[in-house]
């Protein structure tokens, strides 16, 4: 403890931290319908992608704009993006019968 502050205290912090986040993505995006900010736009993106904030910013900016260009935040977009990248692999089914679907989405 040598900042003077305990663990705990830092942990319920972040916690708070987080609920506001929640609250104000919840006020601004889901209650007053307010089209998504490049901020928003970019973390849907990387949510559907699955990618972390540090692989983001790992990616040159030409990439970036391409997957933003995509409009992956918005729902049917992703979902024609699925469709658009899904590669069947094996032309067997797996154990217990199971065809191995991958979605690739770049």
């Amino acid at each position: 403890m040598k900042s003077g502050r305990c663990l705990s205290c830092e942990n319920k912090y972040g916690g708070l931290q987080m609920l506001w986040w929640q609250v104000q993505w919840t006020w601004k995006y889901r209650i007053k319908r307010q089209p998504y900010d490049e901020a928003a736009q970019i973390y849907l993106t990387r949510d559907f992608l699955r990618m972390s904030s540090t692989a983001w910013d790992a990616l040159e900016a030409p990439e970036k704009q391409e997957m933003l260009d995509k409009e992956l935040w918005i729902e049917e977009k992703q979902k024609v993006s699925i469709q658009d990248n899904l590669i069947l692999r094996g032309s067997t089914a797996g154990p217990g019968g199971v065809l191995a679907l991958h979605v690739l989405c770049l």
